[in-house]
């Protein structure tokens, strides 16, 4: 499976602002031109249309095309792509839409010692609980490197337990509860999984 990010062919891209003293000349296609300064007080919005989305970028006065740039790359989404080239405090704009591949889900492992919780491996990242606790317990709960460890109290569901768990992941992941079934996901995949998921 490949990992390189695929550019698409030019999708049609907008960006413009009402400030008169900062341009944005469109230079055909997905190439753009940002060219002097901005003067509106206490700032101008650049708007900028996607092939998919809209969004607008706040500019404070005094906003230079390099600075500016900067601030618009920040703000695209990971599906686009910003390359800038500075010319003579001119800078010009290149957008490109891209086929961004799918992440890995992380390794998710649950270790207990309890008799009567069980922990069922249903995908990498995803496991299901069933049973009730017989007496306190420690959870270890290991995403890909990372390692979290939770106190288990007796007579605790499976439910009680994934509900825990999800709460417990290590830093950089998060979790996704679905009675007694946990999913887990890196921070950054988190948001497009569970959009995937509605």
């Amino acid at each position: 499976m490949s990992h390189e990010v695929i550019p698409l062919n030019p999708g049609r891209f907008r960006l413009q602002t009402q400030d008169p003293a900062f341009r944005v000349e469109w230079r055909g296609g997905n190439r753009f031109r940002l060219s002097g300064e901005v003067a509106s007080r206490p700032a101008t919005t650049l708007h900028v249309g996607l092939p998919t989305d809209e969004l607008s970028v706040s500019l404070p006065e005094h906003t230079r095309p390099l600075p500016a740039a900067l601030r618009l790359k920040d703000a695209l989404p990971r599906d686009v792509h910003l390359v800038a080239t500075a010319d003579d405090g001119d800078v010009d704009l290149r957008l490109l839409e891209l086929v961004v591949p799918a992440a890995t889900p992380p390794c998710l492992r649950v270790l207990l010692q309890d008799a009567g919780l069980r922990v069922e491996q249903l995908a990498d990242n995803r496991v299901r609980f069933s049973g009730v606790s017989k007496a306190p317990a420690i959870v270890t709960i290991l995403c890909d490197s990372r390692r979290a460890s939770l106190a288990l109290p007796r007579a605790s569901t499976a439910a009680a337990c994934a509900a825990r768990v999800g709460l417990a992941v290590p830093q950089g992941f998060r979790a996704l509860v679905e009675g007694p079934v946990v999913s887990v996901w890196k921070d950054a995949d988190f948001f497009g999984a569970i959009a995937q998921a509605s």
